[in-house]
């Protein structure tokens, strides 16, 4: 069954957001937007090449949960987003599937409501479900 979810982004957790973002910009890609999510404790990028698109985040303050990834796993993949139409509906099918929520919806980069589904349930990727506008509407401006 298509629950019409589509693959939004892919995260990469760092300590040094700066030095990360030069990196991929070598590459080719372009910044679209920046932000601190400061209830989730995190500096971000979003980044874009082609239809790729990369977030690339930074713990701030005591780091929170990505703070402690990083201890525990270094730096590198973080999590998996699929953009989901109605996150209500996609958590609530995931619990009935029997996939383990990390958390409560809450909102996210760029004011969308997301929710993570824990890696022991999911082969071990931590899967961001989030829901709202696909980034087209985000033209590459730099902040």
């Amino acid at each position: 069954m298509n629950l019409g979810y589509e693959v939004d982004h892919t995260a990469i957790a760092v300590k040094n957001l700066d030095l990360a973002q030069r990196v991929y910009l070598d590459l080719g890609f372009t910044t679209l937007h920046t932000e601190t999510v400061h209830s989730e404790s995190v500096r971000l990028v979003f980044l874009r090449a082609g239809t790729s698109l990369l977030e690339i985040l930074e713990p701030v303050g005591k780091g929170g949960q990505l703070g402690k990834f990083i201890e525990k796993h270094g730096e590198g993949l973080h999590h998996l987003a699929m953009r989901v139409p109605d996150i209500e509906r996609a958590v609530l099918d995931s619990k009935s599937k029997g996939y383990i929520c990390a958390g409560e919806i809450r909102p996210g980069a760029l004011g969308r409501q997301v929710a993570f589904l824990h890696p022991r349930s999911t082969q071990g990727v931590l899967i961001e479900l989030v829901e709202g506008t696909p980034f087209e509407f985000l033209s590459p401006t730099g902040g």
